[in-house]
């Protein structure tokens, strides 16, 4: 009995906070655009990292230090086309 009415106070009051929160945002800041930027960034970041760490290896391997970041940014395009 405490730990529901403890539950649903504190359900209250997140969705209080949500309210307050979500009364500041701009109206730019949707669903659709908050998870576009999350996914442009983690493409962002892991592009860097595939290109930081297959560097010398590429340019031993295949005398091209950009041969992994091309195939990368190659299988990118296609998934996202």
């Amino acid at each position: 009995m405490k730990s529901e009415i403890f539950l649903q106070r504190i359900s209250d009051r997140v969705t209080q906070y949500f309210e307050q929160f979500s009364q500041q945002l701009p109206p730019q800041a949707n669903v659709r655009n908050v998870l576009l930027f999350c996914v442009l960034g983690l493409v962002c970041i892991g592009s860097i990292m595939v290109m930081s760490a297959s560097m010398p290896y590429a340019a031993n391997a295949y005398d091209n230090p950009y041969y992994f970041i091309e195939r990368h940014i190659f299988y990118l395009i296609v998934a996202a086309g």
